[in-house]
């Protein structure tokens, strides 16, 4: 929800359906792989520890994820149609 503002602005409708599919995907398909995990984790070590150990992990990637965006969002035509022969 966060997100879905700006990807709606910045994606060409031709491509948003695709875009954001992938999104989607990508977001489920994380969870796939780290609920399993985090089950485990509970069921050996306790719901606590587990859940602040990926809260530990989570926060910093989190803020760099966060730091990205608005460094984006500041100056998007630094990234904006950068192909490797005009960089």
């Amino acid at each position: 929800p966060i997100l879905n503002h700006l990807q709606q602005r910045l994606i060409p409708s031709a491509d948003r359906a695709s875009l954001l599919s992938i999104n989607s995907l990508l977001f489920r398909g994380s969870f796939f792989m780290i609920g399993p995990l985090l089950g485990l984790g509970i069921d050996r070590f306790g719901e606590h520890p587990v859940l602040l150990a990926a809260a530990a992990l989570a926060t910093p990637l989190c803020l760099a994820a966060i730091l990205h965006l608005a460094s984006q969002l500041r100056d998007p035509e630094a990234t904006a149609g950068k192909t490797p022969s005009s960089a």
